[in-house]
């Protein structure tokens, strides 16, 4: 099998291996939970097998694995938490199950419904046996790795964006606190009032310029004056 024969074979086993199934938009997460014992257990295919399905058929719900780190003789049994977008949460069992059992077992008490014959058809790449249309696949499916890649990027960017804005925001509002502060106590001290919003007040300035003869020189019979220029700024309230 030719490398990118190995590549059609995962990409088509991740849309079409047991897990494809769309869950309802009232899901928003889901959380695998189970024993790290090291062994090839039936938990663990289906996090390998099953679960990147579900992920690939419900990109927009939020899925993380709990290994659990026990004593060999400690049993903990694997489970799945179903999280709602209300915030209500259900936990399923899933021990002594095949992987293959799991995701069915997951799909029915989420509401989930199995994927169209039509949809896994659409999304399923044929191999095929000529050297240039292997490599046209492979152009496109790395064409739509590096699109996704630059969706999740800009997603990260946005989010990077929008806590900036929260966080100027915050120390906006914590600098006119301090600001408004201040002001009150000025006022305190002058014995006033203080007046809601003084400290936002935009101060006037009065500007007088005042010129000066200061010398008078006289050069070949002209009279040459020289002036001083000064410059009075009064900054009222």
């Amino acid at each position: 099998m030719t490398g990118v024969d190995k590549q059609i074979f995962q990409l088509n086993k991740v849309v079409t291996a047991p897990g494809a199934y769309k869950l309802p938009d009232n899901v928003s997460a889901l959380k695998l939970r189970f024993k790290d014992s090291g062994n090839r257990s039936q938990t663990k295919l289906f996090w390998t097998h099953s679960l990147p399905t579900l992920q690939f058929w419900n990109p927009s719900v939020a899925m993380s694995v709990s290994r659990v780190q026990a004593p060999k003789e400690k049993s903990v049994g694997p489970t799945v938490t179903i999280t709602r977008t209300d915030g209500s949460e259900e936990t399923i069992s899933i021990a002594s199950m095949f992987w293959e059992k799991m995701a069915e077992t997951i799909a029915e008490a989420a509401g989930a419904t199995p994927v169209s014959a039509g949809e896994l058809k659409k999304y399923s790449i044929p191999f095929v046996t000529d050297y240039d249309k292997k490599m046209e696949l492979a152009k496109k499916t790395h064409l739509r790795d590096v699109a996704f890649a630059q969706k999740v990027e800009l997603h990260k960017q946005q989010e990077a964006d929008r806590e900036a804005l929260e966080l100027a925001a915050k120390e906006e509002a914590k600098a006119a606190a301090q600001k408004k502060k201040d002001a009150m106590i000025k006022a305190r001290k002058e014995g006033r009032v203080y007046i809601e919003g003084e400290e936002n007040e935009v101060k006037e300035a009065a500007v007088e310029v005042e010129q000066k003869v200061t010398e008078e020189v006289a050069e070949d019979g002209a009279k040459i004056e020289i002036k001083e220029t000064e410059v009075k700024i009064e900054t009222k309230n």
